[in-house]
Order: C-alpha cells, then structure tokens, then sequence
C-alpha cells in the first residue's frame, strides 16, 4: 500500500512539473530540453545496430555525416533535424516536444537534477575525439564492408590521435579492406590445402594399411601374383 502511494505521489510530481516545463515562454530552453531527447534517443538507436545513422539519414534527407555529428555532439539538434527525427519515429513536433518535457520533469523528480544526456562510455569519448572518423564508419554499411571487418579497422583506427580529412579516412579504409580481403582468402586456401594434405595422408596409410592386412592374411595382391607366375615358368 505504501508503495503504490509513493509511485502515485511520484507521477503526480511528474505531471506537475511537466506542466510546469511546458508552461514556460522560454523557447531557447525548450528546444535546448528537446535536442538533448533527440540526442540522446538517437545514440541509444544508433548503438543497437550498425549502420543505423545511414538508415536514419535515408529517412530524413540530411547526410550521414550530419546525424552522425549531431549523435556525437558536434553539431547542435536544430529545429529542421528535430522535425525530421520527429516524422521519422512516427509523431508530430508537439508530440516530440512533450515526451522530452516528460522525460526531463521524471528526471527531476528522482534525482532532483537532470542528468547529463547521454552520457558516453570510452568507445564513445573516443568517437568524439575523431569525429571524421565517425561520419565515415556511419555510412559504412554490412552491405559495403563486412562486419568483422568494420570493427577489426573501427578498433586500430580509435588508436591514433589526431584525426584525419573524410577523403583520407575512405581511402584508408578501402585499403585496409583490400588486405583483410586478401589475408582472408590466403587463410581459405591454406586451409583448404591442409586439409588436402590430411586428406591425402590418410589415403596412402589406408592403402598401406590394406596391402599389409592383404599380405598379412595370405591374399596376394597383382604384383605378388605375376612375381609367382613368373616363378612358376621359370621351374
């Protein structure tokens, strides 16, 4: 009983500051409280599948490059973008503006602060370190590049420590791709030798194996039986 007193109390603080939020006239710190939902929404989505910053920039008009950056930070939200992410995940911009409204009352509500929107991991302080690098990895998609592949060149290339120009990044990229490539198929064909190999060993030592077990038990084999008709003439 106490509990559900204190989850009913906690949504009514919700919805009493969420009015308090959309009541505000500051339109500044309104669209500021819905790029960081947009945000911070879009790099959840992002990280559930690779490629996904294409998929989303396909879907909205703007580059792949620009969703990446306002992903990682470097670019602000913008009415437009929020619009179009708005469309994209099926609502209207007022819709959009509540849930972020909503979602920043429950945070003050529970904390007392708002939390730093999206906060990252390593993977990601290293992505905004090299943002070029980003942009070019978002439009790399599992039907470009393998995914070994992708995460193999993303985990050498989150090790240096200057960024470098998009066209340089690319042309580094297909190289890299082109010798994974060729170090692939050196490693199917020798596999596939040695397996060859195995193959054929054990041929010749079952063959042996039966001309022994034929020698052993009596049974002559061809060149034993012309040896002793030869033998036999010569008598």
């Amino acid at each position: 009983m106490v509990s559900e007193n204190c989850v009913a109390a906690g949504k009514i603080i919700v919805l009493i500051i969420g009015a308090s939020l959309m009541a505000t006239q500051d339109q500044l710190e309104r669209k500021r409280i819905v790029g960081d939902y947009v945000r911070e929404r879009l790099v959840a989505e992002c990280r559930q599948k690779w490629g996904q910053a294409l998929v989303i920039a396909k879907r909205t008009g703007f580059s792949a490059a620009h969703v990446s950056n306002v992903k990682d930070g470097h670019r602000n939200v913008g009415d437009s973008f929020a619009m179009a992410m708005a469309d994209y995940w099926g609502m209207t911009y007022s819709d959009l503006e509540r849930l972020a409204l909503e979602r920043l009352a429950e945070r003050l509500a529970r904390y007392g602060v708002a939390p730093a929107a999206a906060q990252g991991d390593e993977s990601q302080a290293a992505a905004d370190r090299l943002p070029q690098l980003t942009a070019v990895l978002a439009e790399c998609t599992e039907d470009l590049y393998p995914r070994a592949f992708l995460a193999e060149y993303e985990r050498r290339a989150r090790t240096v420590e200057r960024d470098r120009p998009k066209n340089v990044w690319l042309g580094d990229l297909e190289a890299k791709y082109w010798e994974w490539r060729e170090e692939r198929q050196k490693q199917l064909v020798e596999a596939s030798l040695s397996g060859m190999t195995r193959d054929a060993s054990a041929s010749v030592t079952n063959a042996k194996s039966s001309i022994g077990a034929s020698q052993s038990s009596g049974v002559r084999t061809p060149k034993a039986a012309k040896n002793a008709t030869k033998r036999a003439k010569a008598g």
